[in-house]
């Protein structure tokens, strides 16, 4: 699930420089979703392994990748 987590990230952080790359220079919503969505499955992984320090670390990441979301979308 790590893995899939951190593939996910990554695709991610691809896409954004790909859109920024073509003149975008914009935050994507994709990204920021993907992001989101990749930081969930690493909280779901460390959670089962019993990892909390990174647990916490990561849920503050998922909630401020979510905020952001929220933020961009409330704007269009």
């Amino acid at each position: 699930m790590t893995n899939f987590g951190l593939a996910l990230i990554v695709f991610a952080w691809a896409y954004q420089a790909w859109r920024l790359l073509r003149g975008n220079k914009m935050i994507q919503p994709v990204f920021v979703g993907l992001y989101a969505l990749g930081v969930l499955f690493l909280i779901i992984s460390n959670s089962a392994v019993g990892a909390l320090n990174f647990v916490s670390l990561d849920g503050l990441s998922f909630l401020l990748a979510l905020a952001v979301l929220a933020l961009i979308l409330m704007k269009k």
